[in-house]
């Protein structure tokens, strides 16, 4: 599990019903629990109650992604290692590097 610091910007994958697999921008704000849970700063999203300020959260881990981190994906009828490149849109995805 790839560990993250204050200020380092990450997408947070949404696992909340109606926004499953959805992806934002955010940065690390402040690591808690050991590394296993981050208190994140959306970069486009808002408070309900407040929408000039952005959006403050609490996720776990497994659903912050870092630029060059080691994913599996599903391609070519099977699953390959590779990593997060870049990202191709925010409603598509993101770029991996695949070993062939």
């Amino acid at each position: 599990m790839a560990m993250f610091f204050q200020g380092d910007k990450v997408e947070v994958c949404s696992k909340e019903e109606g926004f499953l697999g959805s992806y934002y921008q955010a940065k690390i704000l402040s690591p808690l629990n050991d590394n296993t849970l981050y208190r994140v700063q959306y970069k486009n999203l808002v408070e309900e109650e407040d929408q000039t300020r952005p959006l403050v959260e609490i996720v776990s881990a497994d659903e912050v992604f870092h630029y060059l981190d080691s994913v599996d994906a599903f391609d070519n009828d099977g699953w390959w290692v590779g990593k997060i490149t870049g990202r191709q849109d925010l409603n598509i995805g993101f770029i991996l590097k695949l070993p062939r």
